[in-house]
């Protein structure tokens, strides 16, 4: 009974020991998957929603400032959502699909195709709204430069904005960036994302 009992505890012991040494960043998978599997995966994704803290900086002036933001995506449009306590939502940038842009800022409400000359004309923020989903997702445009896990790094967008990822994070089935810079010619906006309540 006690050789039984041994046995037992023997491959107890090593089932565990083998288990804790499994690799954590493995746990989704999706870092197993080549270049061209990761951008088709990302490419397939249908909803998303994020929330975290963005911060924008002029470049030519002294002016800065950082509030809450949210970012949902779905195949009709996407937005941007800059918001304050309580929910207090300070302006909200909406793309559809086919290029037509809303964005409400203090109950004043502008309409346009192209999103990130009414941000330039009308608050003097320069941000690359028309590419921003491909930006969140990991899939920039431009010259890419990867990492040496296979994602990607830095973007240069020819001479419209350049993309720097700080870090990436694992949820559900995917990696996605949870830490980013983009800057523009008149901007720089610093990304943190603290929560990702969707993506599927």
């Amino acid at each position: 009974m006690n050789k039984i009992l041994s046995a037992i505890f023997l491959l107890f012991t090593a089932s565990f020991i083998l288990t804790g040494c499994a690799p954590k960043v493995e746990e989704n998978n999706f870092s197993l998957l080549n270049q061209e599997q990761r951008a088709q995966k990302l490419n397939n994704i249908n909803e998303l929603e994020e929330f975290g803290r963005i911060g924008l900086f002029s470049r030519y002036k002294n002016a800065s400032f950082s509030v809450n933001c949210s970012y949902s995506y779905n195949k009709d449009k996407f937005s941007l959502a800059f918001t304050g306590p309580m929910g207090l939502q300070y302006a909200l940038v909406e793309v559809y699909a086919n290029g037509t842009t809303y964005i409400n800022a203090q109950g004043k409400v502008l309409k346009g195709e192209n999103a990130r000359e009414l941000l330039k004309e009308n608050f003097k923020l320069d941000i690359p709204v028309e590419d921003l989903h491909r930006v969140m997702i990991g899939l920039p445009r431009g010259k890419v430069v990867y990492d040496n896990l296979g994602y990607a790094k830095e973007a240069l967008v020819e001479d419209q904005y350049k993309v720097i990822y700080r870090s990436y994070k694992p949820i559900r089935d995917y990696v996605l960036p949870n830490q980013l810079e983009i800057i523009t010619p008149q901007t720089k906006i610093v990304l943190r994302i603290n929560e990702i309540t969707k993506v599927k």
